[in-house]
């Protein structure tokens, strides 16, 4: 059950790439839409590994709080990503992707919450490299769609729906993990 969860987390932490890659448009600039997603990818192993290593290096003092800090650390996450479906909605998370420095900018914005998931993930007993595998195929799935659909009003609506659907159920990790698991 907990391995389902954290890699469902991680699909949906994947699909963030998604309104970022809406900036790119893969039929008038294929390799500009090929370097976007590449960065993207890049950037959320990244950011991803840095958090796992923070969170191995630190996160053993936590001791018997380890299901607080998850329940804090997945509630506020998917709170936060509830709160930027309205954001998205708007189209207020869409990024001018023309050069590599906006693309780099773009990608680290919007991987900072995959660094916060990869210090929770450490306190797991899991091989990290599942971590990777799932983060890549999401990340490389969703963005890749977006360079592929149109910035309009029903993409920016599938992606602020998926993103609230998304930060509901990482509310609910919260307090699975927080309240009902014992596997840490």
């Amino acid at each position: 059950m907990t391995l389902t969860l954290i890699v469902i987390s991680l699909l949906f932490h994947g699909f963030q790439s998604f309104p970022v890659s809406l900036g790119s448009d893969l039929k008038s600039s294929p390799a500009q839409s090929l370097q976007v997603v590449f960065i993207l990818v890049a950037m959320q192993i990244f950011m991803l590994w840095l958090g796992l290593f923070l969170g191995d290096k630190f996160l053993y003092l936590a001791g018997d709080y380890g299901n607080i800090i998850l329940f804090i650390g997945f509630l506020l996450i998917g709170l936060r990503i509830s709160i930027e479906t309205f954001a998205i909605r708007k189209g207020e998370r869409t990024f001018n992707l023309d050069d590599s420095k906006s693309i780099l900018l773009a990608s680290t914005a919007q991987s900072i919450n995959s660094l916060l998931v990869g210090i929770l993930l450490s306190l797991f007993i899991i091989d990290h490299f599942i971590y990777f595998g799932f983060l890549a195929i999401a990340t490389l799935s969703f963005s890749a769609l977006g360079t592929w659909l149109k910035l309009s009003k029903s993409s920016l609506a599938f992606a602020s729906f998926i993103y609230l659907i998304g930060g509901i159920f990482l509310i609910a990790i919260s307090f699975y993990f927080g309240f009902f698991s014992d596997k840490l």
